[in-house]
């Protein structure tokens, strides 16, 4: 997932094609799904929890935005969807990411600590030895955490 370089103070290498499963707190919200990011910079967030949003699937494609759920599809440029809406946010923590952004901070045997400062906000991200583990921002109050992730060429 994500590939480290030897000098810790480097920003890592990261692997741009991946997916995980995630459960996230944001503003007082539970939320679950599922997120790939690939290469291209692509982004496919699917909501599954909670039930009043289960189903909903926001696919970023460069600036362009596409939010489904069942059988509605509405297209549209990304700057229409609230840069504070936790798909928005999602996407940039995603993005940051994958452009190298991180800064390093610390390690221990459990993981290394990255900062990512984003116009969004500044976050701090954990990983393991390739895995994004997790990420979180104190204003607003964010927590992400990933599991299930794998490298795209993996998944069936």
């Amino acid at each position: 997932m994500l590939c480290s370089c030897s000098d810790l103070s480097e920003t890592p290498e990261v692997c741009k094609d991946f997916s995980a499963d995630f459960t996230a707190t944001y503003k007082e919200n539970e939320y679950k799904g599922t997120v790939a990011l690939s290469r291209q910079g692509l982004v496919d967030i699917n909501i599954t929890y909670p039930e009043t949003i289960s189903g909903l699937s926001v696919s970023y494609r460069r600036s362009y935005l596409q939010i489904s759920r069942e059988e509605l599809i509405c297209t549209a440029d990304e700057v229409y969807l609230p840069e504070m809406s936790f798909p928005n946010v999602l996407k940039s923590i995603l993005r940051g990411i994958e452009e190298n952004k991180m800064s390093f901070v610390a390690k221990n045997e459990e993981s290394t600590t990255y900062n990512l400062t984003l116009p969004i906000g500044a976050l701090t991200i954990k990983i393991d030895d390739e895995k994004l583990l997790s990420a979180e921002m104190k204003n607003p109050d964010l927590f992400i955490e990933f599991s299930n992730v794998k490298p795209l060429e993996n998944i069936d």
